[in-house]
């Protein structure tokens, strides 16, 4: 009883349990997050070379265009023919390696994304399988069945993003600033005012973020772990009568994922 008043973390739930007591939880920063994830990439590290080479291609030709297109309209306002057809020449294969290179890309992480996916997803399964009987007595089937599909898809999302969005952001920011004082560095000054409150918001939104993923995984694993039980369990379920009681329990957990 004295155990229970003061929040003994042996019964509280939630926790990872092993034969030997309660497993503590280490929180994984960012940086250690993207380095695992990267590590997982090393049998398939070809596949990965080429999208970072098709990434490096078409987002160096997409910084090109906007400055081809200027070109375009001083050659139409001086109205110098032969430099036209050179710059719409120009522009035309600048558009057609985006979109090749970029297309290239995308299948290359969709690619790598499957892969990892299948890659988690086997590890995981064989890191359950060795686990202790206390920790199958402290999570439900419905549960780890959830951590095996959509938790594992949720972890390597954030690496396919990173590989087709952030670093493609990263490299036309590196790109835009440097065009940009090339143009006008006085310009380019009253605009970087505004990029410090904007990254300070992104930082304060995905810290805020992160604890209410976890909270809306953890409520669409309990409305499996309800879903799993009551179809394992359906002849007990219409024994009893009880078919409203696990609508209303799963209505309940799904409603605390919104």
């Amino acid at each position: 009883k004295e155990c229970f008043r003061k929040g003994s973390t042996s019964t509280a739930e939630g926790l990872l349990r092993g034969d030997k007591g309660v497993h503590v939880e280490e929180e994984v920063s960012n940086t250690r997050y993207f380095l695992r994830t990267l590590a997982l990439t090393k049998p398939f590290w070809h596949i990965v070379v080429v999208a970072f080479g098709c990434l490096i291609v078409n987002q160096g030709s997409r910084l090109f265009l906007p400055k081809t297109q200027g070109l375009i309209l001083d050659s139409v306002i001086g109205m110098d023919r032969n430099a036209f057809e050179r710059h719409i020449w120009t522009y035309l294969l600048l558009s057609v390696a985006t979109g090749f290179f970029g297309g290239i890309r995308n299948l290359c992480v969709s690619i790598v994304g499957r892969k990892l996916n299948n890659e988690v997803r086997n590890r995981l399964f064989s890191a359950l399988m060795v686990q202790d009987i206390a920790f199958f007595d402290g999570n439900s089937t419905g549960q780890l069945t959830s951590r095996m599909t959509a938790d594992a898809q949720a972890m390597v999302d954030p690496l396919r993003t990173m590989l087709n969005t952030l670093l493609a952001n990263v490299m036309l920011l590196v790109g835009g600033l440097v065009m940009c004082f090339i143009t006008s560095w006085r310009l380019s000054m009253v605009a970087f005012t505004a990029m410090g409150p904007i990254v300070y918001a992104t930082q304060v939104y995905a810290k805020w973020s992160r604890q209410i993923n976890r909270e809306i995984r953890d409520a669409l694993a309990k409305a499996n772990a309800l879903a799993t039980e009551a179809f394992t369990n359906v002849r007990t379920v219409r024994a009893f009568s009880t078919e409203a009681k696990e609508v209303v329990g799963y209505q309940s957990a799904t409603a605390e994922a919104l």
